[in-house]
């Protein structure tokens, strides 16, 4: 917390002598900083609410394709009751192992490209076997300096979908 602090300009305060004069703007200051950080893990914390209540999954990897982070029904696909799990496991790691090769190669592709991804139509495995049809979108991750972080990936289960159409075309 307080390698933050210091990250986001805060002064070693705990070190230097005591000067009344200024003490009520250090408390200030320090209430301050303790109210942003208070802010933004109650953003952290809605936004990990949002991520899990929408029937989306939701996931992100680094440069070298290993997950750093997912929603809850990412998770539950993969295998885990809890998205922390997930983090550090490639695709080989997966139950969708068998279409790991894939998705490496069109991950790549973006990395390298620059270019958005989208798969209209996927079989796709999840963890109790079952073969989903899902329609994926993969773009670049990057930080508030235009870095590139790694991919960030959304995909939807189709497959009620897809068995409406082949009914009505049957």
């Amino acid at each position: 917390l307080l390698a933050r602090c210091f990250d986001n300009g805060a002064e070693d305060f705990i070190n230097k002598p005591i000067h009344w004069g200024l003490l009520p703007h250090r408390i200030n200051y320090i209430l301050k900083a303790s109210n942003a950080i208070m802010l933004e893990r109650g953003v952290q914390r809605m936004m990990g609410q949002i991520l899990d209540t929408i029937p989306v999954r939701v996931y992100w990897k680094d440069e070298s394709l290993k997950y750093i982070g997912c929603n809850q029904l990412f998770a539950k696909d993969a295998g885990f009751s809890d998205a922390k799990d997930v983090i550090g496991l490639t695709d080989e790691d997966l139950p969708w192992k068998n279409n790991a090769a894939m998705y490496h190669e069109a991950e790549k592709n973006i990395l390298e490209k620059h270019q958005s991804h989208t798969d209209a139509n996927i079989l796709h495995t999840v963890a109790n076997g079952k073969q989903l049809h899902i329609h994926s979108k993969k773009v670049i991750l990057r930080d508030p300096h235009a870095h590139v972080l790694g991919i960030l990936g959304t995909y939807e289960d189709i497959s009620k979908q897809k068995e409406t159409e082949a009914e009505v075309q049957k």
